[in-house]
């Protein structure tokens, strides 16, 4: 059950951290930071709270799989999931903070920049998380 629970949590996670790379904050920066910083602002403080709940809930029953006997793919799969959260809070959340500060302009320099840099570590985030869904798979 855990190791369904796992591979659930980190294909829903690879799916909406793929879907916010690939679509969503692309069409943001096409849209120029004005629309970017207008949508990221209230939309991001929601899709935080999702991705970091499915990745520590995924974290924990892959941790609880390996435990049980299921091999060390699921620790693997732990150790990539926690590690989401880990790399979030250390490269990602400087920058997200940056963006949802009231005092950030769109016309600011900086906007752009900060926009552009957090859809880069989202990438990083969305592959992290790429493939510890294929790994839950896999270990299934």
């Amino acid at each position: 059950m855990f190791a369904f629970l796992a591979a659930l949590c980190a294909g829903l996670f690879a799916g909406a951290a793929g879907y916010i790379s690939l679509v969503e904050h692309w069409a943001r920066l096409q849209a120029g930071p004005s629309v970017a910083l207008a949508q990221f602002r209230p939309g991001f403080p929601r899709a935080r709270g999702i991705q970091a709940s499915l990745a520590v809930i995924g974290g924990g029953s892959a941790l609880i799989s390996w435990l049980a006997g299921g091999g060390a793919s699921w620790l693997l799969v732990a150790l990539l999931l926690f590690g989401i959260v880990g790399f979030t809070l250390i490269s990602l959340r400087p920058v997200y903070n940056a963006l949802l500060l009231p005092t950030l302009t769109a016309d600011a320099p900086e906007a752009r920049a900060l926009l552009v840099r957090w859809g880069t570590l989202h990438q990083i985030r969305s592959a992290l998380g790429l493939l510890a869904f294929l790994m839950a798979l896999g270990s299934l």
